[in-house]
């Protein structure tokens, strides 16, 4: 061997040699072994040499999440995440995994969220926020969660509360908690 060791020659110094250089193959391996998502189902089912996918949520998923494992630890992968959708939005989301040579291998999927058809009303909301207590609300929003637990500061006399429907014609009316008592046992 050569003296970094990256290399063997043989042969005779005086008769001539030859250097053999050993080359480390990298991966071409540029597939996902699964793909998932929190919401809906994938169409046709996860098979890792398909490429493009759909997926359709229903009118009041309001976000989704890819998830997935590479088949090969060495490549790299985008694009495995959580997304916002409006209703009655169609987007392309791609998941791109690349090899550790380099080669790109692209899985689109075009997701579709349903939306409220014509004549349909609903009571439910689309989004619910508590200014200063955004990450506080127990559990977190979804639009078919009707009832939430939030831990306010001691001294807290108000509230600002921002929500949103699905319907433009749904009313909404806060009741209870008129006065917040300070409960120091």
């Amino acid at each position: 061997p050569t003296h970094d060791g990256t290399s063997t020659m043989t042969g005779n110094t005086g008769n001539g040699y030859a250097k053999i250089t050993l080359q480390s193959l990298q991966s071409e391996d540029n597939y996902l072994s699964t793909l998932s998502v929190d919401r809906g189902t994938l169409s046709p089912s996860f098979d890792p040499t398909i490429e493009k996918y759909t997926l359709t949520l229903n009118k009041y998923d309001i976000n989704f999440t890819l998830t997935g494992i590479l088949s090969d630890e060495k490549s790299t992968v985008t694009g495995l995440e959580k997304y916002e959708i409006a209703q009655g939005e169609t987007k392309t989301v791609d998941v791109v995994v690349t090899s550790e040579s380099g080669d790109v291998r692209t899985y689109s999927i075009e997701v579709t969220r349903k939306s409220l058809s014509d004549g349909e009303h609903s009571s439910k909301l689309s989004k619910l926020e508590v200014s200063g207590y955004e990450k506080d609300l127990e559990p977190v929003f979804h639009p078919l969660t009707n009832e939430y637990t939030l831990n306010i500061f001691p001294n807290e006399m108000t509230l600002d509360i921002n929500y949103e429907t699905f319907d433009d014609e749904a009313k909404v009316e806060i009741t209870g908690n008129k006065y917040i008592i300070n409960d120091t046992g």
